[in-house]
């Protein structure tokens, strides 16, 4: 056998070479980690800010009429195409408003809907549509309006067995009502492309009518949303 001068060399060199790949892999995916991790802490911190969002709305729901914040519910709401997402507001104390979250930041957003309207679908068969229907034909396709998207009417079911008095001693039949929120945080555009985290919340309200001093309010289903 014959010893090759510079074989030690190029043995070290390739020893260099593997261990400067495996730094650069391990770095690279420590790196990522680090990313992942801080990304996922980030959007923890907007899901319990939206969790404390849907408690708020759990509470003002369950108020009695004329307390601060309480919400009054409303009859014969009619709604179409145009005028959906508005004229399903909530009030406030009998007044037609925004449902008030000013003490969270400006990034948060959030309305609550009262189910009990009649809609009407009505709208010209072919183009060009009526302004309603070219609205709503817009928002369907528009992925940054999809909180004002329509959604079902429910109309309030008879509570078997449960009934109130009213003033006169009369009984009067009580019912369910429901109600949606969507609360939705603006997400930094350089970090999660300004896309948006919204909470969608279906409640049950009982005791309507009745003698209770509060609601009892539950939350019929629960949806995370992406948009």
């Amino acid at each position: 056998m014959t010893r090759r001068n510079g074989a030690s060399l190029v043995n070290v060199m390739v020893f260099v070479l593997f261990a400067m790949m495996v730094t650069a892999q391990v770095f690279f995916y420590t790196t990522t980690s680090f990313e992942s991790l801080s990304d996922e802490r980030e959007i923890m911190g907007y899901r319990l800010m939206l969790d404390s969002i849907v408690r708020l709305a759990s509470a003002d729901l369950a108020l009695e009429e004329g307390q601060e914040r309480s919400i009054t519910h409303r009859n014969g709401i009619t709604a179409d195409y145009k005028s959906f997402y508005g004229n399903t507001q909530v009030a406030i104390n009998n007044m037609i408003q925004s449902w008030d979250i000013s003490d969270y930041p400006s990034e948060y957003h959030a309305t609550i809907h009262d189910l009990d309207y009649s809609f009407d679908a009505t709208f010209e068969p072919e183009p060009p549509y009526s302004d309603g229907r070219t609205t709503w034909e817009k928002r369907k396709y528009d992925s940054d309006k999809i909180y004002e998207k329509v959604f079902a009417a429910m109309n309030p079911p008879v509570m078997v067995g449960d009934v109130a008095t009213d003033a006169d001693g009369n009984i009067t039949t009580v019912y369910y009502r429901y109600y949606l929120l969507r609360a939705y945080a603006e997400l930094p555009k350089d970090k999660f492309y300004g896309r948006k985290l919204m909470y969608q919340v279906l409640f049950r309200r009982d005791n309507e009518n009745s003698s209770l001093a509060t609601h009892k309010v539950y939350m019929q289903s629960f949806q995370e949303i992406w948009f």
